[in-house]
């Protein structure tokens, strides 16, 4: 991890920190290890096509939940993210999670404070805002 991506990572630690549910963050998790093809009619083949495709792709942090299920993938668009090739890759992550029924997130370099970083979460997670006491 770079500097500015352990930076995210610190603060989403914070964030599911904070949440009850038992949460937990990871980095840089194999998207082969998380999701996988479930079709009960492709061949063998197709089904290794499909592994293939996902498992050489990373997520930059993987929020799980208690029983190891990832939660919310939360990729960080920094400035690496915009070479030629990165379009593509992200575009079949998201096309997999989205098949896998994970939330995706997407965190924009330098340009996300804290508490708006909280709030995406916490929205994405299922989780309702505390309310301030008067």
């Amino acid at each position: 991890m770079n500097k500015a991506e352990y930076r995210v990572f610190r603060a989403l630690e914070e964030i599911v920190a904070e949440v009850s549910g038992g949460y937990r963050v990871m980095a840089q998790v194999s998207l082969g290890e998380v999701i996988g093809p479930v079709s009960q009619t492709a061949t063998w083949q197709a089904k290794k096509d499909a592994f293939a495709s996902v498992n050489s792709k990373r997520l930059d942090f993987a929020v799980i939940d208690r029983e190891g299920f990832v939660a919310l993938a939360v990729e960080y668009q920094g400035g690496g993210h915009y070479q030629e090739s990165a379009f593509i890759r992200d575009a079949v992550k998201k096309e997999a999670l989205r098949r896998a029924g994970v939330p995706f997130m997407e965190v924009a370099a330098g340009k996300l404070v804290r508490r708006e970083l909280r709030a995406m979460v916490r929205k994405e997670l299922g989780v309702m805002e505390p309310v301030a006491a008067e």
